[in-house]
């Protein structure tokens, strides 16, 4: 019997079932759809997946790039950093992020000095800024 060809959707769905860990079933229901046979049917009997359900992965799994899985352009995952975990094992994956965890931790406890003070109140006054003109913009939005 021969194999079934996947569609390139599917097989990146599958690149990225198969990095999160979960099985078929538990996949499914992390995404909130019904019926763990959708997901196979995609995964393992090759169908390309269709905007609702690819919406329903995307909003369970923002991270991934929904440019990635139906055009095969870019990288899996949006955040660069997001790659580099999703690149080894489940094991090395954790020694990654307990590794960066370690290093936040780290940068938490070092000393600052004042000028480092002001260079953080200037970049909240601009972030200040940019928060009131995006609420200027949607209030008009709204009316």
């Amino acid at each position: 019997m021969a194999k079934k060809e996947l569609s390139p959707q599917s097989e990146r769905l599958k690149e990225f079932k198969e990095k999160t860990g979960y099985t078929l079933s538990e996949f499914a229901r992390q995404c909130k759809i019904a019926s763990p046979r959708t997901i196979t049917k995609i995964i393992t009997d090759g169908y390309a997946p269709t905007a609702k359900l690819l919406d329903k992965i995307i909003k369970r799994f923002p991270m991934l790039s929904k440019d990635y899985i139906v055009l095969g352009v870019g990288d899996m995952m949006l955040d660069k950093e997001l790659n580099v975990h999703f690149q080894g094992t489940r094991e090395e994956n954790f020694k990654l992020i307990y590794d960066a965890l370690d290093e936040e931790e780290a940068e938490d406890n070092k000393t600052y000095t004042s000028m480092d003070g002001e260079m953080l109140w200037d970049r909240v006054d601009s972030l200040e800024k940019r928060l009131s003109n995006i609420e200027r913009l949607l209030s008009k939005l709204v009316k």
